[in-house]
């Protein structure tokens, strides 16, 4: 969900949602750095990319899921220097 980055303007105020986790349920959280990475064509990573990597990669622990992330984005840019900062965390519901 697009918004205001955290942090970075005083006095922001922040919309909160409540809802209930569930065994299996699987949240990732990534900056616009993974996103908006390009290609040599100028295309964008993207979000349904990143949908895709978790598809593949759901039963895997969520190390995993982020490792897959960065390795996929790396690949897309040629493991060229990335253009942007990258952040990925994952959280599983085991328990």
């Amino acid at each position: 969900m697009p918004g205001v980055p955290l942090g970075s303007f005083p006095g922001t105020e922040y919309e909160e949602h409540t809802f209930d986790l569930k065994v299996g349920d699987i949240y990732v959280f990534c900056t616009d750095g993974i996103y908006e990475t390009e290609d040599a064509q100028g295309r964008e990573f993207g979000s349904s990319r990143v949908v895709k990597i978790l598809d593949k990669l759901a039963d895997q622990p969520a190390q995993k899921l982020v490792d897959g992330i960065f390795e996929s984005v790396a690949k897309f840019r040629f493991y060229g220097p990335a253009a942007d900062d990258m952040t990925a965390v994952a959280v599983k519901i085991t328990s």
